[in-house]
């Protein structure tokens, strides 16, 4: 059985080598960071997360109006803004 000390130094020593990791292959696959975006999707102009995974969710939520159909009655006006907080990565 190891001293507490030395599996705290070696859980600690694992986490750092795996987060160098993640590290490493974030610069290696050219990415940088994602900054904000505004597209239209669905007929509605939205802000999201660019090189991510967003455009692709909104394209796919909002052109199947998965979010307005269930409050039939929900009329915007052009100069109304929609906070989705999200429930799932945030888009």
């Amino acid at each position: 059985m190891l001293p507490a000390t030395v599996v705290g130094f070696i859980h600690r020593s694992r986490w750092r080598a795996r987060v160098l990791g993640h590290r490493l292959r974030y610069l290696a696959s050219g990415r940088r960071v994602a900054g904000i975006g505004i597209a239209a999707f669905g007929g509605h102009r939205i802000a999201y997360r660019l090189n991510s995974v967003d455009a692709e969710v909104l394209g796919h939520s909002f052109d199947r109006d998965i979010f307005f159909a269930a409050v039939p009655n929900l009329r915007l006006a052009p100069d109304d803004v929609v906070l989705d907080v999200g429930a799932h990565i945030g888009t």
